[in-house]
């Protein structure tokens, strides 16, 4: 009680207001640094109650008018605490109608970036050991949880999204962590768009993003993003959902338009961490028509509430590394993209 009194103070401090659904409101308008401090005030909390969340959650039944759709929750990955700031899915479900428009998607967070987290904090097989040293972007970045977790390993991290008030939640998550190396840019999808970014931010050895694929149009403008900021040696990590069974067909049209192929063969998240065991799928006669559309739109929705374990058995993993040349072609090749970086004006080579 006296745990929850402590944080509900927070936001009753933070602007006056007098109920919970006001307090947030306000939360996802106030100033950056405003913000800032006030994620770790409720940090301090955590740390001082032994929560797993803040505010910590009511007891079963209690009114959601009492609960709070934003909360600072901690996670551990790679035996170290991380605080999030995101949506209270747990309480508020995914599809809370009187938060729609209050939230954007990008305060939930979905099932492949925890997955994510886990894959590059592990110390085997060894993809957070590739990340020292290196420099990662993350697209979309939502709550921008994989930035930071990475952040721990790698030398520079830049996390994007386009929702101004999703990066406003960002950075009060890089402030909450002490995050010295990340930083927090905005970022569209698209080749224009991808090479103002390099000149100003270069490439990057890793580009990672979660769940970015909700939709075929993008799908080709995230792998010209990719393009234009990897490095030659790079690897896109996607985690994937596939909500559309011609998502992957696409995913891979595209890559191979643009001159990348797998780096490894694509898993599923949950399996690859010993989450779950792998399972074969029975053939089943597939029923077509609309009400099987239905069914299959239904089937593909996240199930359950709790945050960070939305279909999560469901995720998988794709990465992509730029084509490997062979023999005399490669052998001819006098330049590389690295060497055109440098060879524009202010650079050291000639």
């Amino acid at each position: 009680l006296t745990a929850r009194r402590a944080s509900e103070s927070l936001f009753e401090e933070a602007e006056g207001k007098e109920t919970l659904d006001d307090q947030v409101d306000s939360i996802s308008s106030m100033h950056e640094v405003t913000l800032g401090s006030f994620v770790r005030k409720m940090r301090r909390v955590s740390e001082a109650h032994d929560l797993p969340s803040v505010p910590p959650p009511l007891p079963e039944g209690a009114p959601t008018a009492r609960q709070t759709p934003l909360h600072l929750q901690r996670h551990h990955f790679g035996g170290r605490a991380f605080w999030f700031l995101c949506y209270n899915t747990k309480v508020f479900g995914w599809f809370h109608k009187e938060h729609t428009n209050m939230f954007p998607c990008g305060f939930k967070v979905w099932a492949p970036c925890p997955l994510l987290c886990r894959w590059f904090s592990q110390s085997s097989p060894g993809e957070g050991d590739s990340l020292k040293g290196g420099s990662v972007l993350e697209l979309g970045s939502g709550m921008g949880l994989i930035g930071i977790a990475i952040s721990a390993r790698a030398k520079r991290v830049v996390i994007t999204d386009i929702d101004p008030s999703v990066l406003r939640g960002v950075t009060a998550n890089v402030l909450a962590n002490s995050a010295t190396n990340v930083s927090v840019e905005t970022l569209s999808y698209g080749v224009d768009t991808a090479a103002k970014f390099r000149e100003k931010h270069g490439r990057f050895h890793r580009i990672v993003g979660a769940d970015i694929v909700y939709s075929s149009k993008v799908i080709f403008p995230i792998l010209e993003t990719v393009n234009e900021l990897l490095t030659e040696d790079g690897v896109f990590s996607l985690g994937f959902m596939d909500r559309n069974d011609l998502f992957v067909g696409e995913i891979d049209a595209a890559a191979e338009e643009l001159g990348f192929e797998h780096a490894r063969p694509p898993c599923f998240l949950s399996q690859a961490l010993g989450d779950t065991a792998p399972q074969q799928e029975k053939p089943t006669e597939r029923n077509t028509g609309m009400l099987e559309e239905l069914r299959e739109v239904l089937r593909r929705m996240p199930s359950g509430g709790s945050c960070f374990g939305e279909a999560a058995e469901k995720a998988q993993l794709l990465e992509f590394r730029r084509r490997r040349r062979q023999g005399a072609a490669a052998a001819a090749a006098d330049f590389d993209l690295g060497s055109m970086d440098d060879a524009l004006p202010g650079s050291s080579r000639g």
